[in-house]
């Protein structure tokens, strides 16, 4: 869980300017202003709206990965967590591969090699 915090931090960061942006738009909508400063005024909230929904998302997807863990894989499933490895709890495989999903997340997707199936999520190991 403490690898993810840092990215929280990150999130709430493009939230506080997301809500500023809005703000400014909405102080500067007070005031009639003409030409392009009313633009302007018109644009900002806008382009805020979409900067919060993207972080929204983002906190989404990083609050899925971090409970989505092993520990919570081996609680759902113990009879497919053993002292010799996981196996899909879908097919029963023992096939499991990972990939690093990228988009800025240092995070690893466990999944079964043979059906597919996304099992549970780690963060990535700094060497």
């Amino acid at each position: 869980m403490e690898h993810y915090k840092s990215q929280m931090i990150n999130v709430r960061i493009q939230q506080c300017i997301g809500i500023a942006l809005i703000l400014a738009g909405a102080y500067a909508g007070l005031f009639e202003l003409k030409g392009n400063d009313r633009f302007f005024a018109l644009v900002l909230p806008l382009f805020s709206i979409g900067f919060l929904g993207q972080a929204h998302s983002i906190q989404k997807r990083i609050e899925h990965y971090a409970t989505n863990n092993y520990t919570k894989y081996a609680k759902d499933h113990p009879a497919h967590v053993t002292e010799r490895g996981v196996t899909c709890f879908q097919c029963k495989s023992p096939k499991i591969h990972t990939k690093n999903l990228m988009q800025g997340s240092f995070t690893r997707e466990h999944h079964c090699g043979q059906c597919g199936t996304t099992l549970y999520y780690s963060p990535e190991q700094n060497r």
